[in-house]
């Protein structure tokens, strides 16, 4: 594995996120301020909503990206990339027509209406562009994509803080931001794919019989993903039916809290794939379990960060501060369904277990199902439903991360014990103590953990040594 390129596509990428991050610091502090409960409420609707957008590619882009993983562009068959980019337009379109016309003869508000109509806008523009990001990170040309994600966000942060100094408090302005940030990641992204465009097209039945195959190929990665987004997803649309948009939005708020966090350390994830479908099987079993075990090492250090986003963020946003003690109770998904993401489901895909992935998924969406309409018929519970949410995020990892030892004949490790350990200790402190002491427990508790593991950091030190060394 050619580990300087890694490192380089891993900055790049690392770059683009800070850019999100800065979006996403705009939207989840600022931006709340602005519109009040309600307006961020159907801002946050909207963004919940346009998550799903890509389950209508049916495949598509997944598809492409696992055929194509590790293929150069003076390889790539472009004729062929372009007349499927084509097919999945004609057919997204149609859904778009469909769906507009469903919305339009809808019951729901006006509001309502709206971020449904601008979902439905975001289809085509996001899954567009996802396509051709795909298939530049198949290639690994990932600072590509990455360039991409910095277009969007600088140009959506930029939207949002212009809207935030004057004060804007209609949120269809800031839908419209988004959605500008979007077409204009879509053009960089044609522009840098120009020479696919130019490189004509295949006889028609064909192209439509390369789509349905990478569709085929796809589908079962796409359901997986979009069976993983729904295991929090059911819980999002539960709480919008039965508590309304407020609750939803505060809820929300919190979630947006967890994500931030997470994203920084998903972007690893981009970049290994294409990498390691060229890597040896030796190299990957290696990879691995380094990942795993820091990953269960060093990602507990965001429950040393709760407190003190806590403290600033009560005193900017007292409206929400109901949302800081749901945030606690989300807090430990940042770091299972970000072990999960970075190194079971890109294991997954590079092992070619996309249907062992999807058949772990759609269990774990069932139970989540289950759970979510039990505590929300029977017990009329919100905390209940945030509750199990967690649990089964965090039965999932540990699924997945049991399964996939076992295809690599790996022993499992003992680390994965600190992760549940420190957020058993985490939702405890937060609950039961100050939020100064739950700062000094959970500081104390990490400090140990890192003094009785430091044999396992310091092996995994050697080991990413050793791989640079056999470059």
């Amino acid at each position: 594995m050619k580990y300087k390129q890694l490192l380089g596509n891993s900055l790049v990428a690392f770059l683009a996120q800070g850019v999100g991050t800065l979006a996403s610091l705009v939207t989840a502090v600022i931006v709340p301020k602005v519109l009040g409960v309600v307006g961020f409420g159907y801002w946050q609707l909207f963004i919940f909503y346009t998550s799903y957008v890509g389950f209508f590619h049916l495949g598509l882009c997944d598809g492409a990206y696992l055929k194509l993983g590790g293929v150069s562009r003076t390889d790539i068959d472009k004729r062929r990339s372009n007349s499927v980019f084509w097919i999945g337009m004609a057919y997204q379109s149609i859904f778009v027509v469909i769906a507009s016309v469903m919305v339009w003869m809808s019951s729901a508000d006006s509001d309502r209406k709206l971020v449904l109509f601008s979902s439905v806008v975001v289809l085509l523009l996001l899954n567009a562009a996802t396509y051709l990001g795909y298939i530049f990170q198949a290639m690994n040309e990932t600072k590509l994509y990455s360039y991409s994600v910095i277009v969007d966000r600088f140009a959506f942060a930029v939207l949002v803080i212009i809207c935030v100094a004057f004060r804007v408090k209609d949120f269809r302005f800031y839908i419209g931001s988004f959605i500008i940030g979007k077409m204009l990641s879509l053009i960089y992204c044609v522009v840098k794919g120009w020479d696919f465009f130019h490189s004509g097209l295949v006889p028609f039945l064909d192209a439509v019989k390369e789509a349905l195959d990478d569709i085929r190929v796809g589908s079962k990665l796409m359901f997986a993903n979009v069976a993983g987004m729904l295991i929090l997803g059911v819980v999002r649309f539960a709480i919008d039916g039965h508590w309304g948009i407020v609750v939803f939005g505060k809820v929300s708020f919190a979630l947006s809290l967890a994500m931030f966090i997470m994203q920084f350390v998903m972007q690893v994830s981009m970049v290994l794939f294409p990498a390691l479908r060229r890597s040896s099987s030796q190299e990957q079993r290696r990879l691995y379990r380094a990942m795993s075990e820091i990953l269960d090492l060093v990602m507990p250090f965001v429950f040393v960060l709760y407190s003190p986003i806590v403290m600033i963020l009560d005193r900017w946003l007292p409206q929400y501060h109901q949302s800081f003690f749901y945030f606690a109770i989300l807090l430990p998904i940042c770091i299972f369904d970000g072990k999960m993401d970075i190194t079971c489901t890109t294991f997954f895909k590079v092992l070619r277990r996309e249907r062992l992935l999807l058949a772990i998924n759609v269990s774990i969406l069932l139970l989540s199902i289950l759970l979510t309409w039990i505590q929300v018929s029977l017990f009329d519970s919100l905390i209940g439903v945030l509750l199990s949410a967690v649990a089964v995020l965090i039965l999932r990892s540990i699924a997945s991360e049991i399964i996939l030892n076992r295809e690599m004949n790996l022993s499992f490790p003992i680390t994965i014990v600190v992760p549940i350990a420190l957020s058993v200790l985490f939702v405890l402190s937060v609950v039961l103590l100050p939020t100064i002491w739950a700062l000094v427990a959970n500081c104390f508790a990490y400090v140990v953990v890192l003094a009785a593991f430091r044999k396992q950091l310091q092996g995994i030190g050697k080991q990413i040594s050793r791989m640079r060394v056999h470059e």
